[in-house]
Order: C-alpha cells, then structure tokens, then sequence
C-alpha cells in the first residue's frame, strides 16, 4: 500500500478560542508580573518564529537565565533545545552573561526547508561582565537536534525576519553595520557602512561569505530593539533591503531608500530613493521596515522619533527601482519603532510606540487606508518620563499575530521586575489576548498521511 505524506493546514482545528481580553493591557505601577499576566505558563519571548508545521520556537536574548537554549512545543509541552555546546566550540572559555542585555535584538527565523538560524551576542572577552559584545549566528539543520555556531564581522548585526510571503529557498539574509564617523550634527547614530551578507549551503553546514556593501553612508540599518520586524524580504532570486542615509545638513531629515540585491551574482542591482522621513533632525531611531505581499509587491513604512509615519508600496512586484506610491502619512501620537507584517489575506499590522503605549493599526488589501489605532498596551498608571516596551511583532504560519513586549523604567531597581508579556490576535488584530501553551499548541498542525484510496490518518508528533 502506497501512502503519501502531507501537511494539510485546513485540517487545523482550535478546540475553544481564546477569550478575548479587555484592552489596553496596562503594565502594574508595582512591576509585579502577576498583576498583569497571571499564572503565565510560558516565556515573554524578545523574538519568535515558526516551523514549517506552525511549532513555536521562543527565544529570551535579554535575561541570562535564559542563556544557551531557546523553547519549543513538542506533544504540547516546552522543550529546551540547547545550543550551548556549539557556542563553546568556538569559545572555550565562554562565560554566560551576568546582567540583562536590555537592548538585545534577538532575531529568529527559519527558510523554506526547516533551516533554524538565530543571532545571539556574546562577550568578546569571555567574561560574563563584558561590555564588548561578538555576534555570532546559531544554525540548526534538523529543527534543533543540532546546532552549529559562526562568528559574523564586527558590527551590529540581525535577520532577516518572516514578516509576509518571504520566499526563503536560501538562507536569510543578515545585516551588518559597522560604525565608521562621528556626526556633529547627529545626536542620535552615526555615519556607517551598511552591509549584508547572504548565506549559503553547503551540504549540512553554511558558507559565510564576505559582505555585499549597499551604502558607505548609512544611518539606521538593520533591526532595532523594538518593533522586531525586518530591515529585508527575500523573493527568490533577490533580497530588497531598506535603510536610511546620512543627510548633508541638520536638519535634513532621514532620507529613507530601498536597494534590491541579486542573490546569483551577489551585487547590489538598484538603489532608490523612497522618502525623507521624520523627525527633522537625522536620527537612526527613524528605522525603516519592509514587507511583502502574496504577489511580491513590497510594502515599507518609514521613519520616525517621535513623529509621523510614511507608508509605501511598489508600484510592480519583486522591484524597488520602478516606481513606488505617493508616501502615505500616518500623522500623529509621536510614533518610532514600527513592527510590521503581512498576512495570509495580505493585510498589513502595524504595532509602534506612541508615548506612553503600544498602538496597533491594520490595513486591507483593497487599499481603503489604514484602520483607526488600538491601544494594546499602556505604561504604568502615572508614570512620567521615558516609555519604551521593547515589543516584538510576528506572525505564524496561519495568521496568528503574536506581540512580545515588557517595560523599561529608569527606577526598575526600586520597582522590580516588570513582566515579560506575549499576546496574541486570531482574528486579524480585531481582538487580543494573552497566549496560553494550551492555545499555541492546538494551532500545530499535524502531519497527516493519506492512503492509495485516499483514506487519511494522522501521524500526531
């Protein structure tokens, strides 16, 4: 008897949905944990990602209890998958972190055949107490059975991120920025060159090849601390990046481009200018993200510190140099640090801070404009000064949306630790909740084989 292996999504059935939450989550003025989520059963991760199967696998770059091992869901229950060992490949002397990295990026992601690849930072010295950090990229060929370790350039580094119909036949792309001059008049970055480097296979292992430079003059590139969407979208054949550039006076904003690279010949193929984004001042809090559509149309919103928003998107498929939209201005609520996504149903969520809270805004494929915002998250009951929840917007491979966030407070020492938070949306942003390992586990989706006369059972774990 012949039987035939497959996947099947529409097989998927949720036995109860979430209740939906009454929103804004508000962070508790005490910073215990509890008084927010509960009995939270499962990590408040810095990033997410999903296999080919929707499994959940979290990762913590911030605490160093989390250190050397990221969680994923096997027969409904977390499983540690440690890759510690290869770290210590490469530094033998590797002491774990001793104090919270606050500003980790932490990016995860996996390509189209099951390829885990993560960043993590380690101290350059091998002590615990460094303040010099070494980025090395963590890859996993067998879904975490293993793990292999490779050192990246000196720079600020981070994935590409499946954020919409990324077409991930090659391993993603990784940014690099090394800082090259100080700015007199930048407050905010500096000048730097803007690489990226395009991995390759080779058997079971990587090929870490020499860096592809778009810009000797780049301001914010790559991924930042909050947000957590990506710098980049692969389409097959080519990866379109974003960035912004060093302007030539104070006050000339943050120009805003897309530069396409040809995977086969590994060169930057075309450079265009988007947009001049806010604020005023340059600044590389003003940090573009990109996303991409089920027909390879590329979608970008620019800027800002504080300001306004630019939405664009290319006016053909898969092509940064031939013509994009009038930028679109989301005005208002001091926006910087945007994660954006694209669904199956190719709606656009957009998640950014506007002091003192997370807001959420979504937009159809029809192009009838962007939806009212949605407070999803509000600082402390009178709090005053900085706000910053370093949130994380994902999808999986069903739609659902996920958003990490917790809370910085200069006086966290006084206040304890706030929580570490993940919520989810199964209705396309409608309603809200905060996950549940019952809730993520039943959106696994099992492998099911059908028979020569079409007969279908399923293989479970």
């Amino acid at each position: 008897m012949k039987i035939r292996l497959y996947i099947i999504l529409s097989l998927l059935v949720i036995s109860a949905t979430p209740q939906a939450a009454r929103l804004p989550f508000e962070i508790p003025p005490s910073g215990q944990p509890q008084e927010l989520i509960g009995n939270m059963d499962m990590m408040g991760p810095t990033a997410l990602a999903f296999d080919s199967r929707n499994r959940p696998y979290l990762f913590d770059a911030r605490w160093p209890k989390h250190f050397g091992y990221i969680l994923t869901l096997r027969e409904g229950k977390w499983v540690k998958l440690s890759y510690e060992s290869a770290l210590r490949e490469l530094f033998p002397s590797l002491r774990p972190p001793s104090r919270p990295f606050l500003h980790a990026r932490g990016t995860i992601v996996f390509d189209d055949q099951d390829g885990l690849y993560f960043i993590i930072t380690v101290p350059k010295s091998g002590g615990g107490r460094s303040k010099r950090f070494q980025s090395v990229l963590i890859y996993s060929p067998d879904l975490g059975e293993s793990f292999q370790a490779y050192r990246l350039p000196r720079g600020r580094t981070s994935l590409e991120l499946r954020v919409g119909h990324n077409r991930l036949t090659a391993p993603p792309a990784i940014s690099v920025s090394v800082p090259r001059q100080r700015v007199s008049y930048i407050k905010w970055g500096r000048r730097s060159r803007f690489s990226v480097i395009l991995p390759r296979k080779e058997g079971n292992r990587l090929q870490i090849p020499a860096p592809v430079t778009v810009s000797d003059n780049a301001l914010a590139a790559g991924t930042g601390h909050s947000g957590g969407t990506s710098f980049a979208v692969t389409t097959g054949r080519y990866t379109h990046v974003v960035y912004t550039e060093v302007p030539n006076s104070a006050r000339g904003g943050n120009p805003t481009y897309a530069a396409t690279i040809d995977r086969d010949t590994g060169r930057v193929v075309s450079r265009t200018f988007l947009v001049t984004a806010d604020p005023e001042k340059p600044d590389n809090h003003s940090r573009p993200v990109i996303t991409v559509d089920s027909s390879l149309y590329l979608h970008v919103i620019a800027g800002s510190h504080n300001g306004d928003f630019h939405y664009l998107r290319s006016l053909k498929p898969d092509a940064t140099d031939a013509g994009w939209t009038s930028p679109e201005v989301l005005r208002g609520e001091r926006r910087t640090y945007q994660g954006l996504v694209c669904d199956l149903d190719d709606r656009l969520h957009l998640v950014y801070r506007a002091h003192p809270s997370l807001r959420y805004q979504r937009r159809s494929a029809d192009d009838q404009g962007w939806s009212p915002s949605l407070e999803l998250v509000r600082a402390p009951r009178g709090h005053r000064g900085y706000t910053v929840f370093y949130h994380r917007l994902a999808i999986d491979r069903i739609g659902t949306l996920y958003l990490a966030f917790t809370f910085f407070d200069r006086k966290l020492r006084e206040r304890g630790d706030f929580p570490q938070a993940l919520i989810t949306s199964t209705d396309g942003g409608r309603t809200w909740q905060l996950a549940r390992t019952r809730d993520v586990a039943a959106r696994v989706v099992q492998p099911v084989a059908v028979t020569e006369d079409d007969r279908t059972f399923s293989l479970g774990e």
